[in-house]
């Protein structure tokens, strides 16, 4: 009976300290959402450039990056502000254009998937790259981007091969390596590195 009587008493204090004590939770459902969440609505009208949005990512230093169909968006949490990120050749001035997937990675890099390729931007120079001289990557719409445990990063398009960037360099995949098929939606790492 004491063994019983110490075991009620412990899952009283410990597991449920609320009935002993009288205490209510802290949230219930209704204060959860009423009073602890909010929701804003952004459109064109806010600010937006486009109300087609692809993408969501979070930079390092705390911005919102939107991927839109009228371009690249940095959110500061008050306004939104375009910005131009892809050059159509080498030396060519920052232009803006429909943006697809974003992704950011632990290296501080903000990948940019665009209707015309990749563009990376690095947090640490400050600069955009726009990835030109990769044959089958260039001018190509990108439709998926995934970053590996090991490091590469896959680069999934609308039409052609999937590319795989390693140490500098870029290398294609297609039905010739075991791909079943080019069109890919997204990349699936399982927890021993395998890619689905």
């Amino acid at each position: 009976r004491i063994n019983k009587s110490i075991n009620v008493i412990f899952i009283l204090f410990f597991v449920f300290p609320s009935a002993v004590f009288g205490l209510r939770p802290l949230l219930t459902a209704e204060r959860q959402l009423g009073d602890h969440c909010t929701s804003d609505g952004w459109t064109k009208n806010g600010g937006l450039p486009s109300d087609s949005i692809h993408a969501l990512a979070r930079g390092p230093e705390g911005f919102l990056w939107i991927s839109t169909k009228k371009g690249l968006v940095r959110y500061d949490g008050l306004t939104f502000e375009p910005v131009p990120f892809y050059q159509k050749e080498p030396g060519a001035r920052l232009q803006n254009i429909e943006t697809r997937p974003l992704l950011v990675d632990i290296d501080d890099t903000l990948w940019i998937g665009s209707v015309s390729g990749l563009t990376s931007y690095d947090y640490r120079t400050r600069r955009f790259a726009t990835y030109h001289d990769v044959k089958g990557l260039a001018n190509q719409k990108v439709r998926c981007l995934y970053k590996d445990i090991r490091g590469n990063l896959w680069i999934s398009l609308y039409s052609g091969p999937l590319f795989r960037y390693s140490e500098g360099t870029f290398t294609s995949f297609d039905k010739k390596d075991g791909l079943t098929g080019t069109k890919i939606n997204a990349v699936v790492e399982t927890q021993t590195g395998e890619l689905l």
